[in-house]
């Protein structure tokens, strides 16, 4: 019975349209460490927010104006692409000097969705809390 509402979760995570991005790099059905060693709640709330797509990227606000997918792109830049939490962590040239802070140069230079899942797949400490300070940082800017 608990297999079967494993293989349920996995699946509805995997064919929503709201859940793309978590779904790259959701894979397991557990509580999350993050949600245990990061102290400062501001720095939490800001990781579950972009893993959850509680956020204000375009890709996600524009659900709500019914803008189409491939029209939610990001305003703060000049690439034209949508303003995906992919985009937003790996690729907008916004925050490069904030990028280069938190991130490992492998993460900065050519960015992929495999480095993007990567990164978002971590179980280093240390890599989850950059994650965190740099979205609770890009967020208060």
């Amino acid at each position: 019975m608990l297999d079967n509402y494993y293989q349920t979760w996995y699946s509805e995570i995997n064919n929503s349209s709201k859940l793309k991005s978590y779904a790259l790099f959701k894979h397991t059905f557990n509580r999350e460490q993050y949600l245990d060693f990061i102290k400062e709640p501001y720095f939490k709330y800001s990781l579950a927010k972009f893993r959850t797509s509680a956020h204000g990227l375009a890709i996600e606000s524009g659900r709500y104006t019914n803008t189409p997918q491939n029209e939610r792109l990001c305003k703060s830049c000049y690439i034209n692409l949508v303003e995906s939490e992919y985009h937003f962590l790996l690729v907008s040239p916004k925050y490069r000097e904030l990028k280069t802070t938190f991130f490992k140069p492998y993460y900065c230079h050519l960015p992929s969705l495999n480095k993007f899942e990567s990164l978002m797949c971590s179980y280093n400490n240390k890599t989850i809390y950059n994650i965190s300070k740099f979205i609770f940082f890009c967020e208060s800017d």
